[in-house]
């Protein structure tokens, strides 16, 4: 994979996502991280909605090892607010856009001179749909790939108006790149990082 050709003005991304993002060694914040030669944290991934940083049962878990010399934050969430809303609704869309605002506000209190990367998330690849769905309230059908790409642009509107950098998933990932519906495979991580790594090296290159 290559490096940057020059070093990058930021020494600290941390990501704040959702399951998309694990602790697998090729998972795509090792990739990138290696990449731009930077240092590369995850901070509270699992199963949960833009919102979900603020019910009480995450309020002690959530922030707990966010840094205060964050240069950027990665903000890969929104995909769980469409799939707790039974394939989606357009109150679901504007749901993750809200929570990502409350959260980035909320992230600035630790790294208050801290940009951000707002990636929107992939679609889902329905026939690899093994997730479990216990909830008929929470499942992924044939109206969720739809619903994410209006999230996807929802989001890119969100970036502009904010003046935040920003990467769309959603055309990036086929079929070979998940593992299941909509977590990426080790293909799939490269693809993120591929698109990703360039956002910021143009974005935060030290001058020659």
């Amino acid at each position: 994979m290559s490096v940057p050709s020059h070093p990058l003005s930021i020494k600290k991304i941390v990501a704040v996502s959702d399951s998309l993002t694990n602790e697998e060694p090729d998972n795509y914040l090792a990739l990138l991280g290696a990449r731009l030669q930077v240092s590369v944290v995850a901070n509270a991934f699992g199963g949960w909605t833009t919102t979900s940083f603020f019910r009480e049962r995450f309020k002690d878990i959530a922030f707990a090892k966010i840094p205060h010399d964050a240069d950027v934050f990665l903000l890969l969430v929104g995909s769980n607010n469409q799939f707790e809303a039974a394939g989606g609704t357009e109150a679901s869309i504007a749901d993750a856009v809200a929570g990502v605002q409350t959260l980035a506000a909320h992230l600035l209190t630790f790294s208050p001179t801290a940009q951000f990367l707002l990636v929107a998330p992939p679609t889902v690849i329905l026939e690899k749909n093994v997730l479990p769905t216990p909830l008929p309230e929470r499942r992924i059908d044939r109206q969720s790939p739809a619903i994410l790409a209006q999230l996807s642009q929802a989001y890119r509107a969100l970036a502009q108006a904010r003046q935040w950098l920003f990467v769309d998933l959603y055309p990036v990932l086929g079929a070979d790149d998940f593992m299941d519906a909509c977590h990426p495979n080790p293909a799939g991580n490269r693809k993120i990082v591929g698109v990703i790594a360039p956002v910021l090296e143009q974005a935060f290159a030290c001058p020659r």
